[in-house]
């Protein structure tokens, strides 16, 4: 009887066949899928008949009023000012038209 023949070792500089990119790696965590992971979770422990798809969608509606999204963010004082309509800048110096 024939034994299989031993298959010979990949050289020492061989590269393996796939490169697999680890799923941790391919998608970039950002503040609002950190806050959508947070916010199902809530979401689905005050209501369990919930589905997923409705949770995501009530999870969207949140994001934008909540204090996690960076467009909700404080602005400064002159950016308040500006939005507000205000023709004075800071120390009391006016603007000209």
């Amino acid at each position: 009887m024939l034994s299989p023949m031993p298959m010979p070792s990949p050289p020492a500089y061989a590269l393996p066949l796939t490169m697999a990119v680890p799923v941790a790696m391919a998608v970039p965590m950002t503040p609002s899928l950190l806050y959508y992971g947070d916010e199902m979770a809530r979401l689905k422990a005050a209501n369990s008949e919930m589905s997923h798809k409705e949770a995501f969608k009530q999870a969207a509606r949140n994001w934008s009023t909540a204090d996690a999204n960076p467009q909700n963010q404080k602005r400064g004082k002159f950016d308040t000012m500006w939005n507000e309509g205000s023709t004075t800048l800071a120390q009391g110096s006016t603007m000209l038209s």
